[in-house]
């Protein structure tokens, strides 16, 4: 995953609400930072891969992303 993606992820968490979708709030964050629908298509495909493996929520597995990624 490039730094971009992860930094749509960071943007996505700091703004997410659960009233709101995690998977909306990554959507704004793709755009907002110049992306395209397709990158949102392929950073949410991953996060919700890595939390069906890992028997996680999409957001859990959105901050473990991030947290392997700054170690």
């Amino acid at each position: 995953m490039s730094q971009e993606d992860l930094a749509s992820i960071r943007e996505a968490l700091k703004r997410w609400r659960r009233k709101d979708s995690f998977e909306s709030a990554l959507s704004r964050s793709v755009r907002k930072r110049g992306g395209e629908y397709e990158d949102y298509i392929r950073i949410i495909s991953e996060m919700r891969e890595r939390a069906r493996r890992e028997g996680v929520e999409v957001h859990e597995a959105a901050r473990r992303s991030i947290s392997s990624d700054e170690e």
